[in-house]
């Protein structure tokens, strides 16, 4: 499965994973812009919480700057 994940489209697997989160009865926010997004790709509102998905499909860690970028943003 993760070799298959690793070759997926990088649009996909943002979709893929916000239906995942959609098929679990929580509510999504889909972000229809994929390029300049400012690395939203989706919010999550789960149990009345709010959360900001930014994907990635790579190995290795998030550059913490790019993460308070994002909430910067939003």
């Amino acid at each position: 499965m993760i070799a298959i994940l690793r070759k997926m489209n990088p649009y996909a697997f943002e979709e893929l994973l916000l239906t995942c989160c959609q098929n679990q009865g929580w509510k999504i926010e889909r972000n229809f812009k994929y390029s300049n997004d400012g690395g939203l790709d989706g919010r999550v509102t789960i149990a009345g919480r709010l959360y900001l998905i930014q994907a990635k499909r790579y190995r290795g860690y998030i550059n913490p700057r790019a993460y308070l970028q994002t909430q910067k943003q939003h």
